[in-house]
């Protein structure tokens, strides 16, 4: 199955994710890497309701548990792994809110110019902070200067 369309389901333990799926995550933090990708996958053992990408508790997991500070890129929120379920604007916002930095939009500008003005309209509202906003900005100016 492929996130192109469909949202893959791991069904793994989370004693298996933290001995198989994580350590190439922890050798690259451990190697300073500047930025990681979440792509769009389902790992119940991670949070039972939302994928990886959308999931405040996977994004905990990379800050709090593997001490990840570099940025947290999403993978392309056209795809039908998520937008079989959420429009791409409205899974930015919520990719955003969890803890995200970058959303990537890659294919359609009026799907850019959208959500573009999901995230505005979310700041605006009051359903993403702007303290997390200027956190992710924050994040990816980091970036620059290495």
């Amino acid at each position: 199955m492929s996130s192109e369309t469909q949202l893959p389901r791991i069904d793994e333990s989370l004693d298996t994710l933290r001995a198989h799926d994580l350590p190439p995550f922890q050798a690259a933090i451990a190697h300073g890497t500047d930025f990681v990708l979440l792509g769009h996958l389902f790992y119940p053992a991670l949070d039972p309701q939302r994928s990886a990408d959308l999931s405040r508790a996977t994004i905990s997991l990379l800050r709090s548990d593997l001490a990840f500070k570099g940025a947290i890129l999403s993978d392309d929120m056209e795809m039908g792994a998520i937008t079989s379920s959420t429009p791409a604007p409205e899974a930015a916002v919520e990719f955003l809110i969890a803890g995200g930095d970058m959303v990537m939009v890659a294919h359609h500008l009026p799907v850019a110019d959208a959500t573009y003005d999901a995230i505005k309209a979310a700041v605006a509202s009051g359903r993403l902070p702007r303290a997390r906003l200027d956190e992710a900005v924050a994040k990816l100016q980091g970036l620059r200067n290495m």
